[in-house]
């Protein structure tokens, strides 16, 4: 146990041990061995480093390196488990786009309800099957559960956006952009006034004329601008006399390259019907913002690197 030590005594503590520090009465003599790391030179392989344990923080932390932060708990690893030398000189690397697949893999294959890090885990081990052997056991431990990301890789919008999945068909683009966006219409009889308004409301180009419940016509931003630009008192007058011929009518799995082929620039627009009889809309923009998104999100890890 601890002792008082008389005021002014002279004692050596001794800081060597570990966890556990000693004080000795008097002056113990010691020496001092100093090793300078800048004339050991550098090793001929490379070697990779975790240092995010902050548990050994005091434990092997001067030695040098290359990297940030100190190293610490990795050599113990490496001395005590015996981490293979390939884990050091070629370590995997597992991309975003990869590990979120395989999470939703192990999801619907094996009915474990994974995270992100679970998915790059087995991805990473996937990349490494060459290297193994047959009669090898490899334990893999998914340590992560999904209900952090039910808005992130199980979302089918968030995959997208991030080019994580690809765009195919009419149905990919009204999946991706979400159950709150709603088709705007306009009913013939309704003024020309009243669709501007709508178009400026919604930030839209494309709206389709509607007959009850039947879609008999379109009207767009540049077919009222040369109209209203002839004539600025057609505003007040039905759309009937403004309407555009409808826009093509496709099934709901129409796929994306013929869909593309309807766009031009006498028809800005492509129609489809879900299974619940609603319409959907898909215009250029739809099919250009999924490969805009994503490589804004590209840009963006780039500037956080």
């Amino acid at each position: 146990g601890t002792e008082t030590i008389p005021q002014n005594s002279t004692v050596t503590l001794d800081c060597t041990s570990g966890e556990v520090g000693y004080v000795y009465e008097g002056k113990i003599p010691f020496t001092v061995e100093k090793i300078e790391f800048t004339k050991l030179g550098t090793p001929p392989v490379d070697l990779l480093m975790n240092i995010g344990n902050p548990d050994e923080a005091f434990n092997l932390a001067k030695l040098p390196n290359n990297g940030v932060g100190l190293a610490r708990l990795e050599f113990i690893i490496n001395n005590s488990i015996q981490v293979h030398p390939m884990a050091l000189i070629h370590p995997e690397q597992v991309t975003d786009k990869d590990g979120a697949i395989m999470a939703r893999r192990i999801a619907k294959e094996e009915g474990l309800f994974c995270g992100y890090s679970a998915g790059s885990c087995l991805q990473g081990l996937i990349q490494l099957k060459d290297q193994l052997k047959k009669e090898d056991v490899v334990v893999c431990i998914f340590h992560d559960h999904g209900s952090r990301y039910v808005g992130k890789i199980y979302n089918d919008q968030w995959m997208m956006e991030r080019g994580f999945m690809e765009v195919k068909t009419f149905r990919d683009i009204i999946s991706a952009r979400g159950s709150k966006q709603k088709l705007i219409t306009v009913q013939s009889n309704q003024t020309v006034a009243e669709a501007v308004t709508l178009m400026q409301k919604y930030e839209i180009e494309h709206i389709p004329v509607m007959e009850q419940d039947e879609v008999v016509g379109a009207i767009s931003e540049n077919g009222l601008f040369q109209k209203i630009f002839k004539d600025p008192e057609i505003k007040n007058s039905s759309i009937r006399l403004v309407i555009e011929k409808p826009y093509p009518l496709v099934e709901f799995n129409t796929p994306l390259e013929k869909i593309s082929s309807l766009i031009n620039k006498d028809n800005g627009a492509v129609l489809s019907k879900d299974e619940g009889g609603n319409y959907h809309i898909i215009t250029k923009y739809d099919i250009l913002q999924p490969c805009t998104e994503y490589l804004n999100c590209i840009l963006q890890r780039q500037k956080m690197i």
